[in-house]
């Protein structure tokens, strides 16, 4: 069979989508990654006033200054993957490094690392030398990591119907938000903690859904603002670290849905 002009040009067209798509993902990555690293030193490196936790106690001691080379070798590896054009191996190193690392203490477990981290693991396998040539595996790559954002705000919303997040932490959360609301909305907006489980899980799986994608982009985005202003300087000013999660977050959404036909799952 002879592919017509029409169907090349169309696979030409995708592939270049996809290698955009990829090209922002890696960015929008290792700076999120290299973000919440900076904001976490302590957490990864072994020489600390708390414990470590191994999910093996016979894991031998990396102490003083092996522990500090570790660490910046992964910061260094993602300052490769930002600025290398094809930052297939680089991605390897970083993802072997920092999977490694993780053994040594379960509280470096961090749902912003272990996201990161298999989206890291997906964007090694993306073809980054021609993705022309392997237009399938370009776009599983780039499904894969939508799928992990998608499950998300799945999980992340039905993770918080419980007692705890509907009486205490929700009502804690919005307060930078509700002085500057109009009196007859400020008794409202506290009674609407039930609905953001179901509102957040709702938009991830209108991620998947191609006439709710923009939608959901918007939305998510509107979410993601909301978490920065409460959480950020202007509110609590309370867990950095996510600070830069909840950006790039709100970045991936764009680089990964906005402009994307059909998700693969």
């Amino acid at each position: 069979m002879i592919a017509s002009p029409a169907s090349e040009n169309t696979a030409v067209s995708s592939s270049h989508a996809s290698a955009r798509q990829a090209f922002g993902l890696k960015i929008v990555l290792a700076v999120g990654l290299i973000g919440g690293f900076l904001l976490s030193p302590k957490l990864w490196i072994s020489t600390r006033f708390y414990p470590l936790s191994p999910v093996w106690s016979k894991l031998p001691a990396i102490g003083h200054p092996w522990d500090r080379v570790w660490f910046g070798a992964l910061l260094a590896l993602l300052v490769g993957v930002v600025v290398h054009p094809r930052p297939r191996w680089l991605l390897t190193a970083f993802c072997i490094l920092a999977g490694m690392l993780s053994l040594w203490d379960q509280s470096r477990w961090q749902p912003w690392f272990y996201q990161y981290l298999f989206m890291s693991i997906a964007l090694a396998a993306f073809p980054w030398r021609n993705p022309q040539e392997s237009p399938l595996r370009a776009e599983a790559a780039l499904n894969a990591c939508r799928v992990i954002m998608a499950g998300m705000y799945f999980w992340s919303g039905l993770q918080k119907l419980n007692p705890l997040f509907l009486d205490d932490v929700f009502p804690w959360l919005i307060e930078p938000i509700v002085p500057r609301l109009p009196e007859f909305l400020q008794a409202k907006i506290t009674s609407t903690g039930i609905a953001s489980p179901f509102v957040e899980a709702g938009l991830g799986l209108a991620l998947l859904i191609r006439p709710l994608r923009h939608a959901a982009v918007f939305g998510l985005i509107v979410m993601h603002a909301l978490l920065l202003f409460c959480l950020g300087p202007l509110g609590h000013n309370w867990n950095t670290v996510v600070w830069p999660w909840n950006i790039a977050m709100a970045l991936m959404c764009v680089v990964l849905f906005w402009q994307t036909k059909s998700v693969s799952t």
